[in-house]
């Protein structure tokens, strides 16, 4: 398993633990409220007061937590790792971080200096005059400024 798969599947519990804190601050909140209302009966004190407050603000943390389940599981739910990138954790996979060689087409890392295929040294990058930000040599323009490159 990678650590996307791992990543996912903890965001997801997360959300399912703070789904569980929710309905236990609900149920506790609630019991705490009516023992409080009850109390009153007796007339108004401050441990009565303080009960149905206390209760209240369990209800409202409990909303909090029930936010965060959501949003935990929805994220963890959402999380895709793309096929053959970070997924197989290699980031020098895939189409992330990667150029191809200009003489037999496949796809290098962007930091290597000699393509694993056919052996063909690859392009260095070139620095704009403008601005001097070093850009890929296949560019036209810098990727920075805009000005034109010259080859």
């Amino acid at each position: 398993m990678n650590k996307i798969e791992k990543g996912k599947k903890a965001l997801i519990w997360l959300g399912v633990g703070s789904f569980i804190l929710t309905i236990i601050l609900i149920v506790v909140g609630i019991f705490v409220i009516i023992n409080g209302a009850k109390s009153l009966s007796n007339g108004v004190s401050v441990r009565n007061i303080f009960e149905i407050v206390a209760g209240s603000i369990l209800l409202l943390i409990s909303f909090f937590f029930a936010y965060i389940g959501i949003y935990f599981c929805w994220v963890g739910s959402a999380i895709k790792a793309t096929n053959g990138s970070i997924k197989d954790d290699d980031l020098c996979k895939g189409t992330v971080n990667m150029k191809k060689c200009k003489n037999c087409g496949s796809e290098v890392c962007l930091s290597d200096k000699v393509c694993g295929q056919c052996g063909n040294k690859l392009e260095e990058k070139v620095v704009c005059e403008k601005c001097k930000s070093k850009i890929d040599s296949s560019k036209k323009h810098c990727t920075k400024c805009g000005e034109s490159l010259k080859k």
